[in-house]
């Protein structure tokens, strides 16, 4: 029999929903806390290709699903998302695999068309159904679900006092209890207020006005404080006879790290921390594509690296180097700190925009010094 344990909260996968009527910004909401959430971000669109009008908002790759809506298309999605090493995963809607056409309500008047007893056909729906719900919650992915929601028009006074009728949104349309397994439910009015009718991370309590990327930044950090699960040490296999072998190529391990007692980075600013740092020195290695940052947080100073791997985030890096400021997410916990969801927000950093961004060799003259 298992023993007790100390409770702890173990880092995961979040699982999000936003409900709300037609045309309340689930879709751009969703967008916004994904971006918040960090990494590459990967959209699931049910709407006729809607979920791509707003690739100038961030980047982001599409795959659209046409009818039938099926569970095994949603399925094979969703793990194909996982496989491509997305770190989000909008589903843009969760409602067409439960009322779309060819969905689960549709399968179930299909089953009722041929005869049988329509109370025990609900078996095989319900089967189906959990076999997806289980896909999507274990899935080792973050999940951002949008949900439409059942309309009704109520009266509520206008500015001026008048009644007048306003369209609001009741259940979400999908399967009854569907929204409870989300870690995090956020509901949208018609005006693109949010609030939030369940949440265990215990950050927003009630309304919390129109969604943003600061609230997805909020859960990522949230997400970043809790206990890494244990890792399973593989059990060694047999020493073998040592062969000769050609000299391995070097490691990229950074530049040298001082002998003094400069404390660790995590204990200059917290991991997870969105930072916009001064840069003090730069170097670049070709062979890692990791460009290597010496910054300044709060007086102290400690290297961290970041590897672009798209058109945007190269651009970002030059425009970073460029303007010899650094604006992105700490992650990892190693002797060096990494940069993530590097941005340039203009708004953000005292300095003009960025026409000719230098290339590596540039960038290392502006600072001095030579790659490691």
């Amino acid at each position: 029999m298992s023993t007790f344990h100390k409770a702890e909260r173990r880092r995961a996968h979040i699982k999000l929903a936003i409900t709300g009527p037609s045309g309340s910004g689930k879709t751009y909401s969703a967008l916004l806390l994904a971006q918040g959430l960090g990494g590459k971000v990967a959209m699931i669109d049910t709407e006729n290709g809607s979920g791509e009008m707003y690739s100038a908002l961030c980047a982001y790759d599409a795959l659209q699903i046409d009818a039938p809506f099926t569970v095994a298309k949603y399925n094979a999605a969703i793990k194909a998302a996982v496989a491509a090493g997305y770190n989000v995963l909008i589903i843009d809607s969760l409602t067409h695999a439960w009322a779309g056409e060819g969905g689960l309500l549709a399968q179930k008047e299909a089953l009722d068309a041929r005869g049988g007893n329509s109370y025990t056909n609900w078996a095989t729906i319900t089967k189906e159904h959990e076999q997806f719900k289980a896909a999507l919650l274990q899935a080792p992915i973050h999940v951002v679900a949008t949900m439409r929601s059942k309309q009704d028009y109520v009266l509520q006074a206008n500015d001026r006092g008048k009644q007048v009728p306003v369209k609001v949104g009741m259940a979400p349309i999908q399967r009854d209890g569907m929204e409870y397994e989300f870690t995090t439910v956020f509901d949208v009015a018609m005006n693109h207020e949010a609030a939030v009718s369940k949440d265990r991370t215990g950050l927003f309590d009630g309304i919390v006005g129109k969604l943003s990327y600061e609230h997805g930044a909020q859960i990522a950090a949230w997400l970043a404080d809790a206990t890494a699960e244990p890792v399973a040490q593989p059990t060694p296999p047999p020493a073998a006879k040592p062969k000769p072998k050609a000299a391995p190529k070097q490691a990229d391990t950074g530049p040298a790290q001082s002998t003094n007692d400069t404390p660790h980075w995590t204990e200059i600013v917290p991991l997870g921390t969105f930072v916009d740092m001064p840069i003090l020195s730069y170097k670049y290695n070709s062979e890692s594509n990791r460009h290597w940052y010496e910054c300044s947080y709060d007086g102290m100073k400690f290297w961290c690296w970041y590897v672009p791997s798209t058109e945007k985030s190269i651009a970002a890096a030059d425009a970073n180097t460029t303007a010899k400021r650094i604006h992105g997410k700490l992650t990892g916990a190693g002797d060096f700190a990494q940069i993530s969801s590097v941005s340039y927000p203009a708004d953000k950093l005292d300095c003009p925009p960025v026409e000719a961004p230098p290339t590596a060799d540039e960038a290392v003259a502006i600072f001095g010094g030579g790659k490691p």
